[in-house]
């Protein structure tokens, strides 16, 4: 049943919704478009998902592992902390916030991917350390400054930024972070592989495209600061072959050739970009 507290959210959120201005209809278009994509994408596999989430450094897959756990290290401490993860899907993530200390609210415009995101919680014993909610970053119901961080993986690159940074900024704490693991899109061999090469867990569709630097460096004009870390250059081909260290080889490669060639990072696949209030 729910709590008075819970009642008085529910409220404010409804309250803030009202209050928010229409978006154009070229961005609600958008919008529905990839609700119906994640609809889809998430229904196929949602009778195979396995709901349980094992958490520790091996939890991430091997060709994102550094990354994502660079990610979860910019948002800090989160014991005590109020998180918005954004494009939050079946909640995966959400999962391992929760575990670092937070209360994740996890968000997605699939109605069916944040289903099973409740089912997660849930079967991971923790639907009273987080909730799932279908909505749009480029119109999110919440309150201003009312989360402590924001996290995403690999979704700036599918919203409309103009309207989508201003809400992120917007329900942000004063100093707090918003960290997004993203793919780039700035290296045209790794494009043309995106388009024509199969591979393991191939997902985006033809002509689907990461960030640019100068989109990174137009959004973080809302910020006080921004920081890029860009990671996999020859190791992006650690998703063709199965690698069991923590830091694989090519990794350790990535490491001298962008210390001896700076300029080569740009053709990196994966960046983490941390906004800071």
């Amino acid at each position: 049943m729910p709590t008075n507290v819970d009642r008085n959210y529910r409220q404010q959120v409804e309250e803030t919704s009202s209050a928010l201005p229409d978006l154009p209809e070229t961005v609600e278009s958008h919008i529905e478009h990839e609700r119906a994509r994640y609809d889809a994408q998430f229904g196929k596999r949602r009778e195979n998902e396995n709901l349980l989430v094992k958490y520790g450094t091996e939890f991430a897959p091997n060709d994102l592992r550094a990354a994502m756990l660079y990610s979860f290290d910019q948002l800090g401490d989160l014991r005590g902390k109020r998180v918005l993860e954004i494009g939050g899907g079946t909640g995966w993530h959400a999962i391992m916030l929760i575990h670092r200390g937070a209360y994740v609210v996890t968000t997605d415009v699939s109605p069916v991917g944040v289903e099973v995101a409740r089912e997660r919680l849930i079967v991971n014993g923790m639907e009273q350390q987080g909730e799932a909610e279908v909505v749009a970053a480029e119109k999110m119901p919440f309150e201003n400054e009312s989360f402590d961080a924001v996290y995403g993986v690999a979704v700036l690159h599918h919203l409309d930024l103009p309207h989508a940074i201003p809400a992120i900024h917007r329900v942000l704490k004063p100093g707090g972070r918003a960290v997004f693991l993203e793919p780039l899109s700035e290296n045209p061999l790794l494009d043309f592989v995106r388009d024509y090469v199969p591979y393991p867990s191939k997902k985006s569709p033809f002509g689907h495209r990461g960030l640019k630097h100068a989109t990174i460096d137009e959004a973080a004009r809302s910020f006080r600061l921004t920081e890029t870390r860009r990671f996999y250059l020859t190791s992006m081909a650690n998703r063709l072959i199965s690698q069991q260290t923590s830091i694989t080889p090519l990794e350790k490669l990535d490491e001298l050739l962008i210390a001896r060639f700076p300029k080569l990072h740009r053709y990196c696949r994966t960046a983490v970009v941390t906004f800071e209030k």
